[in-house]
């Protein structure tokens, strides 16, 4: 699921609240870009992992869009 903020696409890598990541997690870290298409747009970004100081901020704005999130960190 992604999280539109401005600019911005957050993309929570949460697999339903599991305790490991999912494997598309792992090819982020290994990757500058990524191509996202959302209905028939395609858009290529930037990947850039959330900066502990940032973390909070973009957290509180991921529950505002999908609430489970909160149950998820539980």
């Amino acid at each position: 699921m992604y999280v539109p903020d401005l600019d911005v696409l957050y993309l929570v890598a949460s697999q339903g609240g599991a305790e490991q990541h999912p494997n598309w997690y792992y090819n982020l870290l290994e990757s500058s870009t990524v191509t996202l298409q959302i209905q028939w747009r395609k858009q290529v970004m930037m990947v850039e992992i959330v900066s502990a100081e940032a973390r909070q901020r973009v957290w509180d704005r991921c529950v505002e869009c999908y609430p489970d999130y909160a149950l998820y960190q539980t």
